[in-house]
């Protein structure tokens, strides 16, 4: 498995592969982990800004 660290501040560059994402906090901790079809898809998701919060900026991503 190749992991890929990607800026997502361009979500552009997302694959449209499948794919497994993980989100960590400031300290390198995982807080989540996840699977994806389309990766470009489902990471774009979390990224939408809503009311009541602020969209994440870094995620490790393996293909």
């Amino acid at each position: 498995m190749m992991t890929m660290i990607y800026d997502l501040t361009n979500r552009k560059n997302l694959p449209q592969s499948p794919g497994v994402y993980a989100f960590k906090d400031e300290e390198g901790q995982v807080l989540y982990i996840g699977k994806s079809a389309n990766l470009k898809s489902r990471v774009s998701i979390y990224f939408q800004v809503k009311s009541h919060g602020k969209a994440t900026s870094k995620m490790d991503i393996s293909l």
